[in-house]
């Protein structure tokens, strides 16, 4: 369950009575998206898998509207990462972090290592799209950010489409 690293700590039920009654509790990532939604913990309220995170205010925002009106209970977005979907691009405009940057230009792996759940999380491979990376670099770096770190899960799987295809590393270094 999502709160299992907790419950070393602190027993579900104690940890919603220490919570507000008003509190809503959002589990997203990984977890959601390779587990079994109908068996997720009580206290989840929402639950958002891997494709779905850029709409996690929209999402919240309804929930809150539903449960003001009383007819809410716990709701999960799960997408289906089986087949190929479109990289889900999302992008930071600054950073706490004033020095150094993450630009996320890969997610996914067609790999399906036995050992690795990452294909089942994350899904297939997809690259992002390499305007939206000089996008987003450019604003780090007018934000003060002087380091960027690309990640991705296998770069050497980014794919043609993506940031491969930008011909001016430097360029994009700028």
């Amino acid at each position: 369950p999502a709160l299992s690293r907790l419950d070393r700590h602190i027993a579900p039920q104690e940890l919603e009575t220490r919570c507000s009654p008003e509190a809503v509790v959002v589990a997203v990532g990984c977890y959601v998206q390779t587990g079994d939604t109908a068996q997720m913990d009580a206290c989840i309220d929402l639950a958002i898998g891997n494709n779905r995170k850029k709409e996690l205010p929209a999402l919240l925002e309804a929930f809150l509207k539903e449960r003001e009106a009383g007819s809410v209970g716990a709701q999960a977005f799960v997408g289906d990462l089986s087949r190929p979907v479109p990289y889900e691009a999302m992008m930071l405009t600054e950073t706490s972090e004033r020095t150094r940057a993450f630009i996320k230009i890969q997610d996914g792996c067609n790999a399906f290592c036995s050992y690795c759940i990452i294909p089942y999380a994350r899904g297939r491979v997809r690259s992002r799209k390499a305007e939206d990376i000089c996008r987003e670099a450019a604003a780090l770096a007018r934000a003060g950010c002087r380091e960027i770190v690309e990640t991705a899960f296998e770069k050497a799987f980014v794919r043609a489409g993506g940031y491969d295809e930008y011909p001016d590393r430097v360029a994009l270094a700028r």
